[in-house]
């Protein structure tokens, strides 16, 4: 389809290194694999200190979305100190990001606000904003990432109806206005806690690894 002209280019959607290498391998041109990925979800981020991910990614991109987990990476958590102060939705969103571990709530509450308050940290250092700094971590781990950060519509209606200014798109430019620094990175690494998890993703590629060039698998 693309060498008739009917598609511009190839994305993929969570797609282990294993299969990407496979993909690749059959001489399918993937220009980004998108991932969930952000502090508060170390499994995309383990994956760019794997060896085996650097000749992937200097072919493929790696698309990021839910950089700010549901908001959690944001100025307006930045205050709640308590996991009893989160409303209903608020809950939602961290019982979402934090669901799938295996260690109580509050040990995740208490994971939760060391990124915070790491974040907040950096924050002021630079005078930016919680968000750009969780943004800008993402891109500096590696260059060839990309990020997308998603809005709820009718979000900057508020302000015409008596609510607070929407200032979210200045908030993230300020991403671009500024770069983390070696001790910012490695605050930040440590608090993800990728070091023990990168022989867990190596152990697993193997498992995840489907041939390609089984034609029978093609469309």
């Amino acid at each position: 389809m693309k060498e008739e002209g009917l598609i511009k280019s190839i994305s993929t959607t969570k797609f282990p290194s294993s299969l990407l290498q496979s993909a690749l391998g059959c001489g399918f041109e993937v220009y980004a694999n998108e991932n969930d990925g952000n502090l508060c979800g170390n499994h995309l981020h383990r994956t760019q200190f794997n060896n085996a991910m650097t000749n992937i990614e200097e072919q493929c991109k790696k698309l990021i979305s839910s950089p700010l987990a549901g908001s959690l990476l944001t100025s307006s958590f930045s205050l709640k100190e308590d996991i009893q102060q989160l409303t209903p939705l608020e809950k939602e969103a961290f019982n979402r990001f934090y669901g799938c571990t295996n260690i109580d709530k509050m040990e995740r509450w208490r994971q939760y606000r060391s990124i915070m308050g790491t974040l907040i940290d950096i924050s002021f250092k630079h005078n930016v904003s919680i968000e750009s700094v969780a943004l800008r971590w993402l891109l500096q781990i590696n260059s060839n990432n990309m990020v997308t950060v998603g809005t709820k519509l009718g979000m900057d209606f508020m302000e015409e109806k008596g609510g607070p200014p929407y200032r979210r798109e200045s908030e993230l430019r300020q991403v671009f206005s500024f770069s983390l620094d070696e001790e910012d990175m490695d605050r930040l690494n440590d608090t993800t806690d990728l070091s023990k998890d990168i022989q867990s993703e190596n152990s697993s590629a193997q498992a995840d690894y489907i041939d390609l060039t089984d034609k029978s698998l093609w469309l």
